[in-house]
């Protein structure tokens, strides 16, 4: 049985391990982010991916590539959600995210003519 791992792979787990201890770290000042959940597991998932990734050279590579590329796109999926979340479409609803619950100055704008018409 002939193991094939590539560099790239090894050096993209140990960055995303890096990323993990920074989480784990800062994991109180993560928490006031809006929906941090959301992103932090969407991380998470990326990471198991990348695992998966180094251990389909040993073993399984059928099976741990199939769930590898799944994290990942369930991962693509949480981030989008978040984006949704944090930049939704409204001003009104992007108002209560901003530091002190104020809408920005042209979004107040736009909403007032909104409201006027």
């Amino acid at each position: 049985m002939i193991y094939e791992i590539f560099e790239n792979e090894v050096v993209m787990l140990l960055l995303g391990v890096g990323v993990l201890t920074f989480i784990l770290g800062n994991r109180s000042r993560l928490k006031q982010l809006t929906a941090s959940k959301i992103l932090i597991v969407a991380f998470y998932l990326l990471l198991a991916g990348w695992v998966l990734t180094v251990l389909e050279g040993f073993f399984w590579e059928g099976i741990l590539n199939f769930v590898e590329h799944l994290c990942t796109a369930v991962s693509s999926v949480l981030v989008a959600a978040w984006c949704w979340k944090v930049f939704g479409s409204s001003p009104r609803d992007s108002a209560s995210r901003r530091p002190g619950g104020q809408a920005s100055p042209s979004g107040q704008a736009d909403l007032e003519r909104k409201e006027a018409l």
